[in-house]
């Protein structure tokens, strides 16, 4: 781990829903006192400041990350659904889309 001291990454959010950060990832900082790395999780969302685009940044030790991580809400997997086909109230025909497509 102390190849990557003083360093760390930053990746697109990907399933970002409502207030959640743009991008996330990781650094590990030298702790000044006892020399050690420490990772810590880095969250940043995307802000406009007059012309300029901004980051703007939270830091989170990853005991914290974990711990918040395991009191969230599961995201719902394709096993947790069934198929039941399609809906049965579907119109035959679609007002203003009548005769052929044209292509």
């Amino acid at each position: 781990m102390t190849d990557y001291a003083n360093q760390g990454y930053l990746y697109p959010n990907h399933r970002k829903t409502g207030d959640a950060p743009d991008m996330t990832g990781k650094i590990t900082p030298v702790c000044p006192h006892c020399g050690l790395t420490h990772e810590h999780r880095v969250s940043a969302w995307k802000k406009q400041k007059g012309d300029d685009t901004m980051l703007s940044l939270a830091v989170k030790s990853q005991e914290e990350h974990e711990k918040e991580k395991s009191e969230r809400k599961p995201l719902p997997r394709e096993k947790d659904y069934t198929y039941t086909g399609p809906p049965k109230d579907l119109p035959d025909e679609i007002p203003g889309m009548e005769g052929e497509i044209p292509y």
